[in-house]
């Protein structure tokens, strides 16, 4: 393993190993739009390098955030991670998968959860055995797997936030309705208007009432500048 170190804000980084996966875009994106409040407990499934789970903690404020990492390196990264920003007391990092999220946590124990799942299948040149591939392809993890462990441990009531490539969005939400997640709002991100919608941020709520609501995120201008909108959520 490689490691080193990337600033998430002028006061807060992570680490991140060269030789597996990388954090993408799609991560600060979720963490910074999820409407998460001082008083929630998180969870972050499939924590990966922890980026997700210190943002929401230093950027939104919440009373605590546990995520969870099926791979031990990497949660053990994410562990030193939470260490090196002084944010022991505030977020906790679980080594598990999340098929077996009722042996890891409690039944509706959670206000909030994020998750940024693998969604990329079939061959897309990566080694199969690395980390990157673990984390980006579905594997054994399908995405029922996320939902049903987020569904399980919200409270009723609870918000689920999470990211996938918007040509699967049909998936996602049979996916959620299956596990009495109601979509309340679906962000569509576009990286350039010209290049049509990547990928969608959907936040759904256990138990909710029918009603979904949109909107349009552009990242970047038809000159590859970040717009205004994503310098606010960057700041």
């Amino acid at each position: 393993m490689s490691e080193f170190v990337t600033f998430l804000t002028d006061d807060y980084k992570v680490l991140q190993d060269d030789d597996g996966y990388l954090f993408s875009a799609d991560s600060v994106l979720l963490a910074n739009l999820a409407k998460i409040g001082k008083d929630d407990t998180v969870l972050d499934l499939g924590s990966g390098s922890g980026v997700m789970s210190i943002l929401v903690s230093v950027k939104k404020g919440a009373k605590k955030v546990v995520g969870v990492e099926i791979d031990s390196c990497i949660a053990d990264m994410s562990r030193r991670s939470v260490k090196m920003n002084h944010l022991d007391d505030k977020i906790e990092i679980v080594t598990g998968d999340v098929k077996d999220v009722k042996a890891l946590l409690t039944a509706g124990s959670f206000d909030k959860a994020i998750c940024n799942p693998p969604y990329f299948g079939g061959d897309d040149g990566l080694e199969k055995t690395s980390q990157r591939a673990v984390a980006r392809k579905q594997g054994d993890c399908i995405l029922n797997d996320f939902v049903f462990a987020a569904s399980y441990a919200l409270k009723n009531g609870g918000d689920f936030f999470i990211v996938y490539k918007a040509d699967r969005l049909v998936e996602l939400i049979t996916t959620l309705h299956q596990n009495g997640l109601e979509p309340k709002h679906i962000t569509y991100v576009y990286p350039k208007l010209s290049k049509g919608v990547d990928t969608v941020i959907i936040s759904a709520k256990k138990g909710g009432k029918l009603g979904l609501q949109s909107s349009t995120l552009i990242l970047m201008d038809e000159e590859g500048k970040y717009t205004e909108k994503v310098k606010e959520l960057y700041r």
